[in-house]
């Protein structure tokens, strides 16, 4: 049986979204994405991922582009 994920790893994010670890973090800091800790770890869940680009894509149709 397999484990649906629900939370990504900083660095597992970077991958999904072609972007670098600490660009990852960057977003985390600014608020614009937003983690939870598990123990001593940081965690992005799925949905959160999802929402970022649904709102990056937003932008970018509301630009015209």
């Amino acid at each position: 049986m397999a484990i649906e994920r629900v939370a990504y790893r900083p660095v597992e994010v970077a991958e999904a979204l072609g972007i670098s670890r600490t660009a990852v973090y960057v977003l985390l800091a600014r608020g614009e994405m937003r983690a939870i800790r598990v123990g001593a770890s940081m965690r992005v869940p799925v949905a959160e991922v999802a929402r970022y680009v649904a709102e990056r894509m937003a932008e970018v149709a509301g630009s015209g582009r």
